[in-house]
């Protein structure tokens, strides 16, 4: 856990040194996200317990050729593409059941599940007719599930708790996910005209 934690904050280092874009409105340059999700801060450690990733979408426009090519066979929904960006990530997620004190299989509960993955993300922004905004995503999520994804030491490591049921976590299994978000993004005031 202590390599993964370390490589974590080499990765965050490398893209911290990325040369910055100007953004006006703070979508068109890149974009770095640290996520961190975690019961335990509420005193509990149940069912979703705890989310961490780091990712990354580039500047407007600056998608590869094939990638470009790929975008343009996905129609667009009622608006005129403006600007777009790729993305990477990398996401683990952890998932207990309420009861961390036996060794037993919890039944009708959340059972013990990790989900450890790297995402890709392709992002379209533009406008509809009637002025409105418009921001879409495209993810591709690739991972594993089981032990590979280090669950179990990632919440020992983080959540100073020795659960009992871990030898009871999913089997290991390959995960695919293709995700779809459109959003539509409205204003709220008057823009100054000067």
């Amino acid at each position: 856990m202590r390599r993964l934690t370390i490589r974590l904050f080499y990765c965050l280092l490398l893209l911290s040194l990325l040369p910055s874009s100007r953004a006006d409105n703070g979508w068109e340059g890149q974009i770095l996200s640290l996520i961190w999700e975690n019961d335990a801060t509420a005193g509990s450690d149940k069912h979703y317990t705890q989310g961490a990733g780091l990712s990354y979408l580039s500047r407007d426009d600056a998608l590869p050729g094939w990638l470009k090519h790929f975008s343009g066979w996905i129609p667009t929904v009622g608006y005129d593409i403006q600007a777009e960006k790729y993305g990477v990530g990398v996401m683990q997620q952890i998932y207990t059941p309420e009861n961390l004190q036996t060794s037993a299989v919890v039944v009708n509960d959340q059972p013990y599940a990790g989900w450890l993955y790297t995402t890709l993300t392709l992002q379209r922004r533009g406008r509809m007719s009637s002025g409105i905004g418009v921001i879409e995503n495209l993810k591709l999520d690739l991972g594993v599930i089981g032990p590979e994804s280090l669950a179990e030491e990632t919440q020992k490591s983080w959540h100073g708790r020795q659960p009992m049921g871990w030898a009871n976590q999913l089997k290991t299994e390959p995960g695919l996910n293709l995700r779809y978000n459109h959003s539509l993004l409205f204003s709220v005031g008057k823009k100054d005209s000067s």
